[in-house]
């Protein structure tokens, strides 16, 4: 992780990059951040992104992609999600492309693997993503100033205790304490979320999901409507959705539904018509 943040803050200056770890949360934070070095007057016409385990994905189609020129002139941009889909054939062109990259356009793949990626040629800048135990506190308390408040060394220390090797649920507790409005937080005011809630129906509506009981999936979802409602659901169905033994297949395509609902929820100023998440995550039950 360290490496990444090194190379974003100097402005990715290297034609071409693969971050890897086995973390989704993780890759998805890099994206964004990636997503973000573009100017953002000009972000939606020098950015693309492109997903290799996509229907419609082709090498020839990314490396057109890295080669044209911006409208407005500047640096393109491309990020590539799901590189550890492609088969050998398609990584080859990939790896040829990497030895004489077009040096003006960054080219920003992400991979799900534990093991470093192999067969490519020095060009490629190697970024592990995955974070030692001594730099999960740092990471925390940043993610806490992210979402505009500061954390109590207690509380710091609770959440690498409980979820160390979870970052995304670490994030979706966050979000959950930045509702308590408050540029400090304490101990207390985690118990106080705790508290309240065992007393919100959001695991409620979880169970009757897992159930299959649409009535009362239906019925307890039209009272969530407030943005804290709708955080503390996101955060009960990213942690139910990330339990042992989850299947993977589900695992993945909840949390990216989630992801997608969290980012619409935002746009909508918290306005989010959970009935959609809901009969979406019914399908995969």
């Amino acid at each position: 992780m360290k490496t990444f943040l090194e190379e974003l803050k100097n402005g990715l200056p290297g034609p071409i990059y693969i971050a890897y770890c086995a973390d989704l949360y993780l890759l998805y934070e890099a994206k964004l951040m990636v997503k973000k070095t573009a100017p953002p007057e000009s972000a939606s016409l020098s950015v693309e992104c492109l997903d290799a385990g996509g229907d419609g994905f082709s090498v020839a189609g990314m490396l057109e992609a890295v080669r044209s020129i911006p409208f407005f002139g500047g640096r393109k941009v491309v990020i590539v999600e799901n590189l550890d889909s492609l088969k050998a054939d398609a990584l080859k062109k990939i790896q040829a492309y990497a030895r004489d990259p077009e040096p003006l356009s960054l080219l920003f793949m992400l991979m799900k693997s534990k093991k470093e990626p192999q067969g490519f040629p020095a060009e490629v800048r190697l970024l592990p993503l995955s974070m030692k135990p001594w730099e999960v506190p740092v990471w925390i308390k940043k993610k806490a100033k992210d979402e505009g408040f500061e954390l109590s060394e207690e509380v710091a220390s609770w959440l690498n205790e409980n979820y160390s090797s979870e970052p995304g649920l670490i994030a979706s507790e966050l979000k959950k304490l930045s509702l308590a409005g408050k540029p400090r937080i304490e101990m207390e005011d985690v118990r106080q979320l705790i508290l309240d809630m065992s007393e919100h129906n959001a695991f409620d509506l979880i169970r009757a999901l897992l159930a299959k009981n649409h009535a009362k999936l239906f019925r307890l979802a039209r009272e969530l409507r407030g943005q804290q409602d709708i955080v503390m659901l996101m955060g009960a169905l990213n942690k139910e959705f990330s339990k042992p033994g989850t299947p993977p297949g589900v695992h993945e395509k909840a949390i990216e539904l989630l992801r997608e609902a969290d980012m619409k929820s935002k746009a909508l100023y918290g306005i989010y018509p959970v009935e959609d998440l809901l009969a979406r995550l019914l399908k995969l039950v």
